[in-house]
């Protein structure tokens, strides 16, 4: 796919997601959940009820997955904005699951003169 297209669809995708009256959608069973737009990050806060050790957090583009190991629980929670993956982070504390994800900043791209 051209990487023209790519850009393009991002932008829609985007464009229509903060349309949206929601600033953020889940999907997931957890109605206890707690979701702060922190401006360059994105914070998370969930009542999971199980150890660290059985859980799984996983980042797809602007989405963060969160799931029992033993099929418990499943969550997905998407967010206007694209998140640094590698930058992540997920923290439990006595039944409590943390996730801060920092937004993806964007970037200008010098254009090169050719000939």
């Amino acid at each position: 796919m051209a990487i023209w297209f790519k850009d393009f669809e991002r932008a829609f995708d985007e464009f229509f997601e903060d349309a949206l009256l929601s600033r953020w959608r889940r999907t997931a069973d957890w109605h206890d959940a707690i979701v702060r737009d922190c401006g360059d990050r994105f914070e998370l806060e969930l009542s999971v009820g199980v150890e660290p050790e059985g859980l799984e957090v996983e980042v797809i583009g602007n989405e963060i997955v969160v799931r029992h190991r033993g099929g418990k629980l499943d969550g997905q929670f998407r967010f206007p904005a694209s998140i640094e993956s590698d930058s992540v982070r997920a923290r439990w504390s006595e039944g409590m699951l943390q996730i801060i994800a920092p937004k993806r900043r964007s970037r200008r791209v010098p254009v090169e003169k050719l000939g």
